[in-house]
């Protein structure tokens, strides 16, 4: 078949399809029953190509922290105080780090050698969340416990921010002051322990004692504590008559006084007319009293004295005023001769014995320095009523002192 014949063949089947299809459209568009085509629909989905880095937050977002509860999520601006009816309230303004902390407890303590009251405020964050990294404002009020307390200067620390206050007697509801004193009785010259509350804080005030209902003597001054209180020691004079009733006065700067409960004076003590002192008697090792160091002894003296009540004060005073090294035809030796010094004060509780003492402290040599604390101590502890000693002198301890000779 020539080129022309077959190119004419082509051309026929060509339009032959063409009609098979326009007649297949048209039986389509008159409702014939052609078969619906058939769709495919694929059992597993496309491949995705996504990214492989984590989308970075935008600068409005926080990343979470690792720990759920921290002070440095608090910022604290301002700390009140209001004083009503005897109530203390706490105000507390600042921000929370971020939007999502949040203040779950706010906790007062209160220190009463300082008169202080910390405040702790407790948060808490999620650690898995991404919050707004905005600083967020906040105020809580709290209510500090102050009904029994005295009045006076109180303060309050809040996260390093600090806030005074003053309690006053009307804002306590307290019209007097009060004083107690122990013990109730005892015979002439008995020391007794005054208590005090509702004084003016951190005031100097005069101590007074008298009979009921009579006029009283000004014998000491004292100082308040912080919260109005006063705990202090006053002595019922020598010459007080038995069966009498005495008092102690506090009274404040404003002429305020506070009088205490009555002290009875019973059967008037005895008298001491004769003391012992103690001396050193060198080198003796212990045979003729308690063996010290450097191998001497501690020897009792007895000497008279002028009748009182206070023996152990006699006692001191006559063996202070002895200023010559051995101590007459006896051969014992005074490590105090080269001293100057004198009873300031003496308080015994509980078989204890403290003993200030003021003046100057002069010693010989290391030896001495065993030799003046024997002297001291066994002088006081021939006593029944004293079992223990401690001794100052200017207001410091004489153990400090000797270790310092001594070194």
């Amino acid at each position: 078949m020539g080129s022309k014949q077959t190119l004419i063949l082509h051309k026929n089947r060509i339009l032959t399809l063409f009609i098979m299809a326009a007649l297949a459209l048209a039986l389509a568009a008159c409702g014939g029953d052609a078969e619906e085509p058939t769709v495919v629909v694929p059992t597993t989905a496309p491949t995705v190509d996504l990214p492989t880095e984590e989308p970075t937050p935008t600068e409005a977002m926080a990343t979470p922290t690792e720990e759920a509860m921290s002070e440095t999520n608090v910022f604290v601006e301002t700390a009140n105080v209001t004083v009503t009816d005897g109530r203390a309230q706490l105000t507390i303004t600042g921000n929370l780090a971020d939007a999502c902390t949040e203040i779950v407890n706010v906790v007062p303590t209160f220190e009463l050698a300082t008169n202080t009251f910390t405040v702790d405020i407790q948060t808490q964050r999620p650690e898995d969340e991404l919050c707004a990294q905005v600083l967020t404002p906040f105020e809580r009020t709290i209510t500090l416990e102050t009904a029994d307390f005295a009045p006076g200067t109180y303060n309050v620390i809040v996260h390093g921010v600090t806030e005074t206050f003053q309690l006053t007697a009307a804002d306590q509801d307290m019209d007097d002051s009060t004083a107690a004193i122990s013990p109730r009785s005892g015979p002439p010259g008995t020391t007794v322990q005054i208590t005090a509350a509702g004084l003016v804080a951190n005031t100097e005030v005069e101590l007074g004692v008298g009979q009921v209902a009579s006029e009283y003597d000004v014998v000491d001054t004292a100082v308040t504590a912080a919260n109005g209180t006063l705990n202090t020691t006053v002595q019922i004079p020598d010459y007080a008559e038995t069966d009498a009733q005495w008092v102690v006065v506090v009274e404040e700067p404003n002429g305020a006084k506070t009088i205490s409960n009555e002290f009875d004076v019973t059967t008037s003590a005895a008298l001491f007319d004769s003391t012992q002192i103690y001396l050193i008697a060198v080198g003796d090792e212990g045979q003729s009293g308690p063996e010290i160091g450097c191998g001497d002894s501690a020897i009792p003296v007895t000497i008279n004295i002028e009748p009182t009540i206070a023996p152990l004060t006699a006692a001191l005073e006559n063996m202070f005023a002895i200023n010559e090294q051995y101590y007459g035809q006896s051969g014992l030796y005074n490590a105090l001769h080269q001293s100057n010094l004198s009873v300031q004060g003496i308080d015994i509780d509980n078989g204890h014995a403290t003993i200030a003492l003021n003046g100057d402290l002069q010693m010989g040599g290391t030896c001495d320095t065993p030799r003046v604390e024997a002297q001291l101590r066994q002088t006081a502890l021939q006593y029944s009523t004293i079992d223990t000693v401690s001794v100052t002198i200017n207001g410091q301890p004489l153990d400090d002192l000797l270790s310092a000779a001594s070194s």
